[in-house]
């Protein structure tokens, strides 16, 4: 009876053990599917270490400040990342020749003023965080100024990632990316209401205040988002 007894101790003390690993696993894998912190922020509020992303992505992802292919390549269609903590101003304050007090917040739009065409002295970009959907999709709203009366409106999809950068054990380290997945444009001074709910996003229809625009708005429509 005692050695009955001994052996089914025995017997529950490896069960036991087996269920804590099998618990401990669990949270391991749990805890591997969760985003990088860095990640989750961004998705969230769309900030890097509290601070607001700075809108300048919006010209490089068209090809970069000054570039030819501005307002007709794609976002994304040549530069498709950009490592998110080199957006910030260093230094003096300055990125390429922007100073960081050119940033500021228009009816919701984080902005900055940039000429984008030579001749100009006016233009600009800015964006507006719509939201993140469970799948890790970000939207954006984004309008681009030409310092004339065009200003082009849309959506931009972008994706937050963490990437290994370095080639030796010293230098390697983890930074933030964000990834450009696409983009839908409505075209110039062309408006409609953005909202995204879970992985629908929800837009209104088209409207403008341009007359001769008026015949080619489109209604309401959603788009799911994978």
């Amino acid at each position: 009876m005692r050695a009955a007894g001994f052996l089914a101790g025995v017997w529950l003390g490896i069960a036991a053990a087996g269920c804590g690993r099998a618990v401990l696993a669990q949270h391991a894998a749990s805890d591997a599917s969760l985003p990088a912190p860095a990640v989750a922020e961004a998705r969230k509020h769309f900030t890097f270490q509290g601070k607001p992303i700075p809108p300048f992505f919006l010209a490089d992802a068209c090809g970069g400040p000054d570039a030819p292919d501005l307002f007709f390549a794609d976002m994304g269609g040549r530069i498709c990342a950009i490592a998110v903590e080199g957006l910030f101003p260093r230094g003096d304050g300055a990125y390429v020749d922007i100073k960081l007090e050119d940033r500021r917040s228009e009816g919701g739009f984080v902005w900055f003023d940039f000429p984008l065409f030579e001749g100009h002295d006016a233009g600009g970009m800015g964006y507006r965080f719509v939201g993140t959907t469970p799948s890790g999709v970000t939207v954006l709203e984004y309008a681009a100024a030409t310092g004339g009366t065009c200003t082009l409106l849309g959506v931009v999809f972008v994706r937050f990632e963490m990437e290994t950068v370095g080639v030796t054990k010293g230098e390697k380290r983890e930074r933030l990316i964000m990834r450009l997945l696409g983009e839908e444009c409505w075209g110039d001074r062309v408006y409609r209401d953005v909202t995204l709910v879970g992985n629908t996003l929800r837009l209104g229809p088209k409207r403008t205040h341009i007359p001769a625009y008026r015949d080619g708005m489109d209604g309401a429509r959603t788009i799911d988002l994978e």
